[in-house]
Parts: structure tokens; C-alpha cells; sequence
């Protein structure tokens, strides 16, 4: 019930927000791919590159940059580079989080036929500075190289990881009643119920914390290898996220709502695109 409240919260949220932001293919869709040049001179190439961008269309990079292009950035202390064609391909189909990225012109100087340009894309996960350079080439603007940086966001996982350091301190194990007794950590529960048929586990915490489990659960007397049954509470990574280390170790069966497992389903499978 928990988790569909969420579910439900989380879709009236997102109802309310479309309302208010106008979708990116509404901003985009305007600009077609074979639009002729205009008065903004090598706006309109950069446009197109933000259009392939927000709508996922590698026909709006195709149309912005030159076939000679090139894009290159600097990963592992060593030069990269992309073709344009290699570059293209990475874009398949709209980000699901396209609604929260911003896309600007930070600045823009022409001199004659020559023009060089710093982009911001401003993504939830990372922070792209790009710095392109465009000619006029028969009467049209190309871009025809692009550099750039990627700034990864780290401070939210690091503001994660403390909550989850300051949540997951040593806690004595404990008998609470009967058969069923409290083998989490100081903020974050976990409970072992312990049966003639083979034990239950409740949650496992964090992947971080399953040696806290394991440990508290032999300091009882107990063995992980007896438990037979991995229940969920609720599809929160502070609850499952040692799900799958620890029927590794045990072969238990994972135990969830239709609802709760498919939550846990989706988030092992989501990759996030930042392209």
C-alpha cells in the first residue's frame, strides 16, 4: 500500500508538472530538420543539434554538423574522438528525464563566415560544457568540430551515502518475540523469523549493509544458508538493495507484491542516458 501511495503521488506530481512545462517536442517540433537558413545565421545549426538532443533524432545532428565533423573530449587522461556518424548514433529516442534538462547558449561570436559557440547542456546527472565552431558553406551554418567536458554530479550521492553511513551503524541483535528477532542496524530495519521449515528474512537493507545482516544473524546462532525465504517490504533500495548479493549467497526465493517486484525488476534494468 506503501508503495502503490507513492506510485500514485509520484504520477499526480508528474501530471501537474506537464501542465506547467510546455513538452520538448512542442518546443522543438517547430524547427523541421530541412528548415532553410534564417536571419539568426548559426542559431539555427545549433538549434538543430539541441532538437536531436531533446527529441532523441539523429536526422536534426545530421542536418547541424558537417559530415567531416569532429567530436572530441578527453576521458582517462587520453583523447577521444567520434565521427559524426558515431556521434549520431547515440541518439535513438527522447531521455525520460528530457523534462528536466535545460539546454542553453552561453556564448555566441560571429566574425564573417567563421563562428564559435559555448553550449551548457544541464542534465540531472552531469553538467556538459560544449564548445563548438561553425562556418557558413553554401550559404548554410555548420558546425564542423566540437570539444567538451562533462562535470558528473556527485554531491547528491555523496549526501546519500552519508544518510546512509549515519542510518546504518552497529546494532546489537536481539530476540524480540517468539521466533522473530531484529538483526538491521541502528535506523534501518531487518528482521529474521526463524521456522522449523527454513527461516525468513524481512529486508536486507542496503547492499552495503548485508554484512551487517549476515553478521548479526550468526552472532544469534543462526545460519544465512537456513534462510529459504527473502521478503520484501517495500521496493526502497534501503530495504532490497542486498536482494540479489544475498540470494547469490543462499539461493533463498525473493518474496514481493506484483507491484513491489516490478518496481525492483525496473530498477535493476534502468540505465540512464546521459546522450
Amino acid at each position: 500500500m506503501d508503495s502503490l501511495s507513492n506510485l500514485l503521488g509520484s504520477l499526480r506530481i508528474c501530471l501537474f508538472l506537464f501542465g506547467l512545462i510546455r513538452p520538448a517536442q512542442a518546443q522543438t517540433q517547430a524547427l523541421p530538420a530541412d528548415a532553410p537558413p534564417s536571419d539568426d545565421g548559426p542559431r539555427i545549426a545549433i538549434e538543430r543539434y539541441f532538437a536531436a538532443q531533446a527529441l532523441g533524432n539523429a536526422e536534426f545532428l545530421t542536418q547541424a554538423f558537417t559530415s567531416e565533423s569532429k567530436i572530441q573530449f578527453v576521458e582517462g587522461d587520453e583523447l577521444k574522438e567520434w565521427t559524426r556518424d558515431e556521434f549520431a548514433r547515440r541518439f535513438q529516442q527522447p531521455a525520460t528525464d528530457e523534462y528536466r534538462r535545460v539546454r542553453r547558449i552561453e556564448r555566441l561570436e560571429v566574425s564573417g563566415t567563421a563562428a564559435s559557440a559555448v553550449l551548457t547542456l544541464n542534465y540531472p546527472q552531469v553538467l556538459f560544457t560544449d564548445h563548438v565552431s561553425l562556418l557558413k558553406i553554401g550559404g548554410q551554418w555548420k558546425i564542423v568540430g566540437k570539444i567538451f567536458t562533462a562535470d558528473r554530479r556527485d554531491a547528491g550521492q555523496e549526501a546519500i551515502r552519508e544518510v546512509l553511513q549515519d542510518w546504518s551503524l552497529p546494532f546489537e541483535p536481539r530476540k524480540i518475540v517468539g521466533n522473530i528477532y531484529y538483526v538491521g542496524t541502528n535506523l534501518i530495519s531487518s528482521f529474521l523469523i526463524v521456522t522449523p521449515a527454513g527461516d525468513i528474512l524481512l529486508d536486507t537493507g542496503h547492499i552495503q549493509m548485508l554484512p551487517q545482516v549476515t553478521a548479526n544473524i550468526e552472532k544469534l546462532g543462526f545460519r544465512i544458508k537456513d534462510v529459504k525465504l527473502l521478503l520484501n517490504s517495500h521496493a526502497h533500495f534501503d530495504h532490497c538493495g542486498g536482494f540479489t548479493a544475498f540470494k547469490r549467497k543462499t539461493g533463498a526465493t525473493v518474496v514481493a507484491s506484483k507491484l513491489d517486484g516490478e518496481l525492483m525488476i525496473g530498477g535493476r534494468q534502468r540505465r540512464l542516458r546521459q546522450w
